[in-house]
């Protein structure tokens, strides 16, 4: 590609200490069917070998760009470092410990050309573990879907979930770019700048599983887990699309509701399989005085709809043990009653009997 033209898709690739697996990321984007791109590497003052893995393939592909900030920005900030330098018509955001089927490009592109009305196109992934091995298929649609802002945020907000996936998962024009990601979260940041990306448009999900999304215990994903960053987020979204959740009809109290059972839900989940520990969240440190005023915030929130709903349980099972206890004392009166009365005394021969016929 020359280095003046513009080309169709920026693919922009924020790296972080990311020695491990880049390199499977990199030759994952060289490889494509569709070869009209960029690749936009912003490396995040990183201090293991990244910078080096970068530096040696960018000479040996001219669409590689590539760049070290003067300072580490953070994930979000990243990848809008990165977007700001993009020059194709399509921004592909990608992560560093992913990888995509060789269509992945062709797909998203011929899919948003096809459709002028959706701002934002996602595809189905393989969940892989640390070897790249697969774990799972997920889906969140049986078919190729397109949904409304409306039906988006309901899905999503609701459902506590990301339907339409992580960075490496889609693809929109650039005239939705917009400001970016939202700096100010920690972990959902992604599914929160898609809601806007796609603002009076439409999005579209493709069922066929063109992203292999991995999961290790590095990962940014692991470690907001461990500091339950997931569930500070869902407060923030919660409260940012207010509007949205009051003309359906969610009240704040139902939605906090929500997020406490999601979080203590998902607590039982990674404690079970001892990928959390009350150590693991106490040693989570928040970057600065203010954001830990604001997470000791959102932990108060949560805590308090947890504890109440707590309550709200141990009192339901107190009254149906209360209720079990009266049946039972009930029944154990009208037995004893029944032994006291003639008819029974009458028939004690008669049970002997049968007894002794069934021996």
């Amino acid at each position: 590609m020359n280095a003046n033209a513009t080309p169709q898709i920026s693919i922009c690739l924020p790296v972080y200490n990311g020695e491990q697996y880049l390199a499977d990321a990199i030759n994952s984007a060289l490889t494509q069917t569709f070869s009209d791109f960029e690749l936009l590497i912003s490396d995040d003052c990183s201090t293991d070998s990244s910078s080096a893995i970068i530096a040696t393939l960018a000479a040996k592909d001219s669409r590689i760009r590539h760049w070290k900030n003067e300072k580490n920005l953070g994930l979000f900030a990243n990848y809008n470092a990165a977007m700001r330098q993009a020059r194709g018509k399509f921004i592909k955001p990608y992560a560093q410990d992913d990888f995509w089927e060789p269509t992945i490009l062709a797909c998203e592109l011929e899919a948003l050309t096809a459709n002028p009305t959706v701002a934002l196109v996602a595809c189905a992934r393989r969940i892989v573990d640390e070897n790249g091995q697969e774990i799972k298929v997920l889906a969140e649609y049986p078919n190729n879907t397109v949904l409304t802002y409306d039906e988006v945020l309901k899905d999503n907000l609701i459902g506590l979930k990301n339907t339409i996936g992580e960075p490496s998962t889609v693809m929109f024009p650039r005239e939705h770019l917009g400001e970016g990601f939202d700096c100010g979260y920690y972990h959902l940041g992604d599914i929160e700048y898609w809601f806007r990306v796609i603002g009076k448009n439409k999005f579209l999900y493709l069922d066929e599983p063109l992203c292999r999304f991995r999961t290790h215990s590095k990962s940014t994903t692991s470690k907001n887990e461990k500091g339950l960053r997931f569930a500070l987020d869902m407060l923030k979204m919660g409260s940012k699309y207010r509007t949205f959740l009051d003309d359906i009809g969610v009240s704040e109290e139902t939605y906090s509701r929500l997020v406490a059972e999601a979080t203590a839900t998902h607590v039982k989940y990674l404690s079970r399989r001892g990928m959390l520990s009350l150590q693991d969240l106490l040693s989570v440190k928040s970057a600065t005085p203010e954001a830990m005023q604001e997470d000791l915030a959102g932990f108060k929130e949560i805590l308090f709809y947890t504890l109440l709903m707590a309550g709200e349980t141990l009192e339901e099972n107190y009254s149906l043990k209360r209720e079990w206890e009266f049946e039972r004392n009930n029944l154990e009166d009208k037995i004893a009653m029944l032994m006291k009365s003639k008819s029974w005394r009458l028939t004690i021969p008669l049970r002997r009997a049968m007894k002794i016929l069934r021996k």
